[in-house]
C-alpha cells in the first residue's frame, strides 16, 4: 500500500498547461536537456552495433527518450534527451534505465545517480562508460 501511495503522489497533475511550471502531487516538475554517454560489452568485449536506449520508468513508463547505436568501441551518445525531474518526492525523483540489445542478448543499467549529478552540477552531461551494460 505504501509503495502505491508513493507512486501516485509523484504523478503529473491534471491541470491545463498555462505556461507556468508543471507540478506533480509532490512538487515542481522540471524538464532538462541532457546528453548521456554509455558503453556496452558482450563477453567482456565492446558490443559494436548494439542498440542503446534510455527508457523512462517513472513519469511516463515505457517511453523511449532516445536511441543510438554503439560504435566500434562499444560506446554510444544519447543526445539530446529530455529528462523530467520532480522536486519534493524525497529529493529529486528520477526513474530511468539504459537498455541495450544486439538482437540476441539484452541488458540494462540504472542511470539515475548520473542523471541527477548532471542536473545538479549544471553540466547536463552524464557519462556512465566506466560501468558498461553487459549483454
Amino acid at each position: 500500500m505504501f509503495l502505491l501511495l508513493t507512486l501516485l503522489a509523484c504523478t503529473p497533475d491534471d491541470a491545463e498547461d498555462s505556461g507556468a511550471p508543471h507540478t506533480g502531487a509532490c512538487g515542481e516538475v522540471s524538464e532538462w536537456e541532457l546528453s548521456l554517454q554509455v558503453a556496452v560489452e558482450r563477453d567482456g568485449q565492446p558490443a559494436a552495433g548494439a542498440t542503446v536506449s534510455l527508457v523512462d520508468r517513472g513519469w511516463s513508463p515505457g517511453t523511449v527518450l532516445g536511441t543510438a547505436t554503439a560504435d566500434a568501441a562499444g560506446e554510444a551518445v544519447l543526445s539530446p534527451l529530455t529528462i523530467t525531474s520532480v522536486e519534493g518526492c524525497w529529493g529529486t525523483l528520477l526513474d530511468y534505465v539504459v537498455t541495450a540489445t544486439d538482437g540476441t542478448r539484452s541488458g540494462e543499467a540504472p542511470v539515475n545517480p548520473a542523471l541527477f549529478n548532471a542536473i545538479d552540477d549544471g553540466s547536463l552531461s552524464a557519462d556512465v562508460r566506466d560501468f558498461p551494460i553487459q549483454l
